[in-house]
C-alpha cells in the first residue's frame, strides 16, 4: 500500500510539473505577442515544436491517469484477500522449517471499550494489525469502524457474551448471539465475520461443543483459542511488568502464536507498546488473523 501511495504522489507531481509549464509558456506567449512578432521563423518554429512536445506529454499521460484511477478503484477486500494470501506462504514457510521469522497474531477480546481507541493509537504508532474479537456495542460504532479502517481484522465474540446466563444453554442460543452480531457488523460497518472466538474459550462451549462447531461451518466461521496470553482476564492485581512476563513465558517456543489480551485491561494497555517492541525484538511479526490461518480450526 505504501508503494501505491509513493507511486500516485510521484504521478501527481508530475503533472504539477507539466501544468505549471504549459501555464507559464501560455503566460509568456501573451505577454510577450508583440516581441514574438519580431521574432525569427525558426525560432518561432521552435517554440511551436515545444508546445507540441508538452501536448503530447499529456496525451500520454492518458495511460498514467487510467493507472491512477484504477489504485482510486480498488476494493479493499481485493487489497486484505491478496495480504492473507501472502501470510498464508509466510505461516508454511515458518512452519515447514525454509523461513526463520516467527509470527504473533495479538488479539483483543470483548470490545470495544473507551480503552480501545488507546490501544488503536499504539498499533498506528508501531504500524501493526491486531484482531478485535467484539462484542455488540452500538455505542461504539465509531470504533468499529476505526478498527476495520485501520486494517485490523474484526472477529465474532457473539453480541452478549452471556456465559453465564444462557450463551451455551443450547446450540440455538449461542447462534442467535453469533448471527445478531453478524448482522449487526454488516448493516452498520459492511464487515462480514468469518472468525470468532468463544466466550471463555472453547472449553466453556461444554457437551454443546460439537452442535455448534457444526453450525459455525455452516455459516462458513472457523473458531480460534490462543496459545500465549498477558493474563489479563483471570489475574488481580495484574501490573504492566506481569502481564509482559506472562506473556513472555507462555509464548516461548512458539513459531506461531496466538496472544490473547482485551481491550479493557489497563496493565496490557500501558505494557503493549513494551509488549510490541519485545516480540519484534525476538523476530516476531506482528499481523491480523484471517480465516485461512493455520491458527484457524474449521
Amino acid at each position: 500500500m505504501e508503494r501505491r501511495n509513493s507511486f500516485i504522489f510521484r504521478i501527481n507531481i508530475i503533472f504539477v510539473v507539466i501544468i505549471v509549464i504549459l501555464i507559464g509558456i501560455n503566460v509568456y506567449l501573451k505577454s510577450n505577442n508583440l516581441k514574438l512578432k519580431n521574432l525569427s521563423s525558426d525560432t518561432f518554429n521552435t517554440l511551436e515544436e515545444k508546445n507540441k512536445e508538452l501536448e503530447n506529454v499529456t496525451k500520454n499521460n492518458d495511460s498514467i491517469v487510467k493507472e491512477i484511477n484504477y489504485y482510486n478503484n480498488i476494493d479493499i477486500k481485493e487489497i486484505k484477500e491478496e495480504y492473507f494470501k501472502n501470510i498464508k506462504l509466510l505461516e508454511s514457510s515458518i512452519l515447514d522449517g525454509t523461513n526463520n521469522s516467527k509470527i504473533a497474531y495479538l488479539t483483543f477480546d470483548d470490545g470495544p471499550y473507551d480503552l480501545t481507541s488507546g490501544v488503536l493509537d499504539i498499533l498506528l504508532k508501531y504500524d501493526v494489525r491486531a484482531t478485535f474479537f467484539v462484542l455488540g456495542k452500538p455505542s461504539y460504532l465509531d470504533t468499529y469502524k476505526r478498527i476495520n479502517n485501520e486494517g485490523h481484522s474484526i472477529g465474532n465474540h457473539t453480541y452478549y457474551h452471556n456465559i453465564f446466563t444462557g450463551l451455551y444453554a443450547s446450540a440455538t442460543s449461542f447462534m442467535e448471539n453469533v448471527v445478531k452480531l453478524e448482522d449487526y457488523l454488516y448493516t452498520n460497518i459492511g464487515v462480514k465475520t468469518n472468525i470468532l472466538r468463544f466466550p471463555g474459550g472453547i472449553r466453556s462451549s461444554g457437551s454443546k461443543k460439537e452442535e455448534i462447531v457444526e453450525k459455525l461451518r455452516s455459516r462458513g466461521y472457523g473458531y480460534v483459542d490462543w496459545t500465549a496470553e498477558t493474563g489479563d482476564g483471570n489475574t488481580p492485581g495484574l501490573t504492566s511488568e506481569l502481564a509482559l512476563s506472562k506473556l513472555k513465558r507462555s509464548i516461548f517456543g512458539q513459531k506461531v502464536a496466538v496472544v490473547l489480551m482485551h481491550d479493557y485491561s489497563n496493565a496490557t494497555y500501558s505494557a503493549l507498546p513494551t509488549i510490541i517492541e519485545d516480540l519484534q525484538n525476538q523476530g516476531y511479526i506482528l499481523l491480523p488473523l484471517f480465516k485461512d490461518s493455520v491458527m484457524i480450526k474449521k
